[in-house]
């Protein structure tokens, strides 16, 4: 899930007189959230997202994508964000049943983050992938 984020705003009348305005700012809301089950290679987690809603989302055939894991509230997550710079990883092409589809395969550095077998939710945004546990 996608943290709220809060804007403070300070206005100082006088050396005595302040007042401070804290706002909840609306959160984007994701254009998909799936629940996915954690699949195995090797004997470790593998994560493959391959649906048409990663065109909407800027994840097109050979963009550079980078990965970043985090704890946040002893969740972990993982998120996929594009990038203009050269990366290792790109988001490749796979065709299923005839349809081309992009295609993001997690094969290693999930180890730490999720384990096989267990429940994720993925939300889809604009150029942002997040992935947590359930």
């Amino acid at each position: 899930m996608s943290q709220n984020q809060t804007q403070i705003v300070r206005t100082q009348i006088d050396d005595r007189l302040v007042f401070v305005h804290v706002t909840n700012l609306p959160t984007e809301k994701p254009k998909l959230s799936k629940k996915v089950k954690v699949g195995s290679y090797l004997g470790k987690p593998r994560i493959v997202l391959q649906n048409k809603i990663l065109f909407k989302c800027g994840f097109d055939f050979g963009v550079n994508i980078r990965f970043k894991k985090l704890t946040y509230n002893k969740v972990n997550r993982y998120i996929i964000r594009t990038t203009e710079h050269d990366s290792n990883n790109a988001v490749s092409k796979v065709k299923n049943h005839g349809v081309d589809l992009p295609t993001i395969d997690m094969k290693r550095g999930l180890e730490n983050v999720f384990t096989s077998g267990s429940k994720v939710l993925v939300e889809y945004f604009d150029n942002k992938i997040i992935i947590e546990e359930v």
